[in-house]
């Protein structure tokens, strides 16, 4: 390895580096707050309410509110912490990229390209995710209520269930008994038909709309119990590395024009993890200001935020100047 393409190599550790230690770190933080503030209040609202069925109620569009649990102030919820976490997290990795690429100060217009780009983070963060958090969080809210009332749950049971799917960490406790849970109810109906292999007994197996429901509540009990992570803890990942990616690539796209560059190259992790059409981008040489040719896409840096996301979620390369290694 050349020192050039050494060099490279350094700027792909840094962006690993400001993905670990800066960004995930801030990115892990405001989702850990958020689901938590989703939680607490979630529960309020349980303990308020006289039945499941006014919860039900209250979450019907359009109905009055027992306590303030919509989209809306969700959403509110996570722009805040978004601000208050992420936000200077994203202004460090585009510092960060500038430095690695540029030896002298920022400049008036790269300050004001970091300025707008944030700008753009926020408003993608808090409402262009797919699907959005609060929505989704929201939904977790909603099912959890609906199926409460359709199998008697008490309070405590629906609690304990929104406070599962909200959860960070996943311990499997809950989903290992919902899992015997749903298992003692299939056994229930099929026992009093006969032992294993009794014709009512594989007739109503197959059948009976009820075992066929339990089954199907068990199978989402037992995938829930066998995933190592929870789905916040994916979704933060995924954002840090998108948003690492990104914003280290703007600040070297703007540190390449300071720089005088002409030219850029786009430079990807070689390792299995890596996409197909990013691995066929790897060296692929572009003038400055013309967008690298990325599978059937054009993307101006590595995470660009106006890619489309199979291109861009969770991408971990990066570029340098062409003079770096030709």
């Amino acid at each position: 390895m050349t020192l050039r393409e050494r060099s490279a190599a350094s700027m792909l550790r840094d962006l690993d580096r400001i993905e670990e230690d800066v960004v995930a770190p801030a990115v892990d933080r405001a989702v850990r707050e958020f689901v938590d503030t989703v939680n607490t209040a979630a529960n309020y609202g349980i303990r308020q309410a006289p039945s499941t069925q006014s919860i039900v109620a209250a979450l019907t569009p359009g109905a009055e509110k027992v306590w303030p649990l919509t989209v809306g102030t969700l959403s509110s919820w996570w722009e805040t912490f978004v601000n208050d976490f992420v936000i200077a997290a994203v202004r460090a990795a585009w510092r960060a990229g500038y430095g690695a690429t540029s030896d002298g100060e920022e400049t008036v217009s790269s300050l004001d390209n970091l300025d707008e780009y944030v700008a753009r983070v926020s408003d993608r963060l808090v409402r262009g995710l797919v699907p959005p958090l609060p929505e989704f969080a929201m939904d977790l809210v909603r099912i959890a209520v609906t199926l409460a009332a359709s199998f008697g749950w008490s309070n405590n049971e629906l609690s304990a269930r929104i406070a599962a799917d909200l959860d960070w960490e996943t311990d499997g406790a809950y989903w290992r008994s919902e899992y015997e849970r749903f298992t003692v109810q299939i056994e229930a109906i099929l026992d009093p038909l006969g032992p294993p292999g009794t014709p009512a007994r594989e007739q109503a197996r197959e059948s009976d709309p009820r075992v066929a429901l339990l089954q199907q509540q068990r199978t989402r009990a037992r995938l829930a119990l066998d995933n190592e992570q929870s789905y916040w803890q994916t979704r933060a990942q995924r954002i840090a590395r998108t948003e690492s990616t990104g914003a280290y690539n703007a600040a070297g796209l703007a540190a390449l024009a300071d720089e005088g560059e002409a030219e850029k190259v786009w430079i990807a992790t070689e390792d299995a993890r890596t996409r197909p059409s990013h691995a066929a981008a790897d060296r692929q040489v572009q003038p400055l200001t013309a967008p690298f040719e990325v599978g059937t896409s054009a993307l101006l840096i590595p995470g660009d935020p106006t890619g489309p996301p199979h291109e861009t979620v969770n991408c971990r390369c990066t570029m340098v100047g062409a003079s770096v290694l030709f």
